[in-house]
């Protein structure tokens, strides 16, 4: 909770709240570095495309906490086709599987007070999903359809733990009797469009008739860029698929989707990129568990009240979950007999503008946050410092 909520008793508890709600819009923001929420040319944001197999698994993760988070389903068509379980990579000079990092184990089970990073303020991106976009400059390279990408620089300061490229295979028409395809993905300068630098190749059996999404592992290649290149990122691939007894891309029925579709975010490309920051080590603190009131409570001492900070109520579609959640707030009288444990502590604050101590968050906690970047890429990250836990006398 910000600290100018600090003493401001003289507003009272709807006083209070409201300007609660005003500093946590505006702490979103900060933390997450952006100015002004993401604009979307007078629209809403897109529509979740719930069916990814990340986004499934995220979201499943929410509808199942009972943390205070609450989570609505948009309702969008569904098109949940995965590859048969059967298809084996033949050879791969990378590993082609998907996971989920052991981050998405505890949702909502980061406490801030506590935690290790060395940036108690910032949003911590653990996932980034960031859908394939045409070239804002060329249609075509060598008769394929390019697939851009584009990376904040804060996102650019992340250490890459894993990066999945997924591509939607299409249902085709006919049955292939030998159905051994290869994918060939290449990194495309576009200082030397025509120079295509391989960055993964896989073979594997499919099924030709059944569609589905087939992962591509990118993390070495990804790691290596993100290293050399400064500033805000931007990536453009070129996907090669081909049957392999037949040694041709399927021009007229593409093996598999390219950018270009973007009705409803379904079937479009994306990169899954799992991102951490370096730690350091930090001591732990313990204190005293405060006092916890509920609306009718007539406590007026020092005390953690509810409040429910609900982001559909001004407009924030952007974020895609939570769509609200319990940041609680503090309140209450601070009797200047009751000393802090710190001597030195009290006597700043009987001097500083001749105040006593004030009701004030004495410990924080985090939040998971799903929500559009202004690049339209969907983000997964915790923001540090958004939840009171207990109040205290400072």
């Amino acid at each position: 909770m910000p600290a100018a909520v600090q003493c401001a008793n003289c507003l009272g508890h709807d006083g209070i709240k409201s300007l609660s709600i005003e500093l946590i819009k505006a702490s979103i923001l900060n933390k997450l570095g952006m100015q002004r929420p993401p604009e979307f040319g007078g629209r809403l944001p897109p529509r979740v495309p719930t069916d990814l197999p990340p986004l499934q698994d995220l979201m499943r993760k929410y509808n199942t906490d009972h943390s205070g988070s609450v989570v609505v389903l948009p309702h969008i068509r569904h098109k949940s086709h995965h590859l048969d379980d059967s298809a084996t990579d033949m050879q791969s000079d990378e590993a082609t599987g998907y996971s989920i990092t052991a981050a998405m184990d505890n949702i909502n089970g980061y406490n801030g007070g506590d935690t290790n990073d060395d940036d108690d303020y910032h949003v911590k991106t653990h996932k980034l999903i960031a859908f394939a976009q045409p070239h804002p400059t060329t249609q075509k390279l060598n008769g394929r359809y390019p697939l851009y990408f584009t990376f904040s620089e804060q996102t650019g300061q992340q250490r890459i733990t894993e990066a999945i490229l997924w591509l939607y295979k299409r249902r085709q028409d006919v049955v292939i009797d030998d159905p051994v395809v290869i994918i060939d993905v290449f990194r495309v300068s576009m200082q030397q469009p025509h120079t295509h630098v391989p960055v993964a190749n896989i073979k594997r059996v499919v099924n030709s008739t059944e569609p589905g999404w087939v992962p591509i592992d990118l993390h070495r290649r990804m790691s290596d860029w993100f290293k050399t290149t400064d500033g805000a990122k931007n990536l453009t691939l070129s996907v090669h698929a081909y049957y392999a007894n037949k040694n041709i891309t399927h021009v007229r029925t593409p093996y598999v989707t390219d950018a270009r579709k973007r009705e409803d975010m379904t079937e479009i490309p994306y990169l899954e990129v799992h991102t951490r920051k370096d730690r350091r080590s930090r001591a732990r603190r313990n204190a005293a568990s405060g006092l916890t009131c509920n609306e009718t409570s007539t406590e007026t001492r020092c005390c953690k009240f509810p409040l429910t900070v609900d982001f559909e109520e001004f407009g924030w579609h952007w974020i895609i979950a939570p769509k609200r959640y319990v940041a609680n707030y503090c309140s209450g009288v601070c009797d200047p007999m009751l000393f802090p444990k710190y001597p030195h502590t009290h006597l700043v604050q009987m001097t500083k503008f001749g105040t006593g101590p004030c009701c004030a968050p004495r410990k924080m906690s985090a939040i998971s946050m799903l929500y559009y970047d202004p690049d339209f890429n969907i983000v997964y990250g915790m923001l540090p410092g958004m939840v009171v836990e207990r109040c205290g006398c400072s």
